[in-house]
């Protein structure tokens, strides 16, 4: 039987890299429906996904500043996004007086995962929030 030197460390994809972090997600509200932009970070290729990830508090619920429960939102594929500049997206589940949060997920094609992008918040059919 072998032998092992008990250390143990997260997993890190072989060629040492993960896709970029999106850092420039933001919101707002048109038209019924919540808008999401973003500027697709250079680097981006493949056939990787975007996983979109949303909070949501309905009123009178949670607490500004309060930890969010992020639950997986929609996946788009690389294919549906521009190569570079921006990136639109609607959510038109939504309903008034919510508090919405997002942030995004870029992966890669082998399902290697960057870091997640900064959390945008709307609070819909009202102001947004800072």
């Amino acid at each position: 039987m072998a032998a092992g030197c008990g250390k143990k460390a997260d997993p890190f994809c072989p060629s040492g890299e993960k896709p970029p972090a999106v850092t420039d997600l933001k919101v707002s509200g048109a038209d019924g429906a919540v808008v999401l932009s973003w500027t697709v970070p250079e680097g981006v290729t493949g056939r990787g996904t975007c996983r979109v990830y949303r909070s949501a508090l309905p009123p009178g619920e949670g607490c500004p500043g309060c930890p969010r429960r992020y639950v997986p939102f929609r996946v788009l594929y690389r294919g549906d996004l521009p190569e570079r500049g921006s990136a639109v997206i609607e959510d038109r589940d939504v309903e008034e007086r919510t508090l919405y949060g997002y942030r995004l997920v870029l992966c890669d094609d082998r399902g290697v995962c960057g870091s997640p992008s900064n959390e945008a918040e709307i609070l819909f059919g009202g102001k947004k929030n800072p």
